[in-house]
């Protein structure tokens, strides 16, 4: 559980809340910042985006960008005792044609891979349905 009381970080999409963790967001912020800088918006000081057509595209570039920095920086392909012993900690996700298996119970950099992935899920099943995504902190 989050230490900061205080800290609120969830995005909305079809009704439903999902939370982000300091530490993720913390992670997440720097290219939230770069998404908003190149799409001159004003979301961070407004504590609030809604993210539509194109801005969803944008979005999904950016956390496909941060996807990719963690992939390359964090990523640590378990060996076949550690999948073999302990199966269900591991995820299997599929990003630029290649298969990675996360572990997204014990690992920091896991779950944080994890999350950003759904999340860019999240982005492209939305931007297909004309949905929206909110961001509130």
């Amino acid at each position: 559980m989050n230490n900061n009381q205080n800290f609120r970080v969830f995005w909305i999409y079809k009704g439903k809340e999902y939370w982000w963790t300091e530490f993720e967001f913390d992670i997440l912020f720097s290219y939230f910042f770069r998404f908003e800088q190149v799409n001159t918006i004003d979301f961070i000081s407004k504590k609030q985006l809604v993210a539509e057509d194109e801005l969803l595209s944008s979005l999904k570039k950016y956390m496909t960008f941060l996807m990719v920095d963690l992939l390359t920086d964090c990523y640590i392909e378990p060996t076949r005792k550690q999948l073999s012993k302990n199966p269900s900690r591991y995820e299997k996700i599929e990003f630029n044609e290649k298969l990675y298996r996360v572990d997204y119970r014990l690992s920091t950099a896991g779950r944080v891979i994890y999350s950003v992935y759904k999340f860019i899920g999240v982005l492209d099943e939305a931007y297909d349905a004309n949905e929206k995504v909110i961001i509130k902190w």
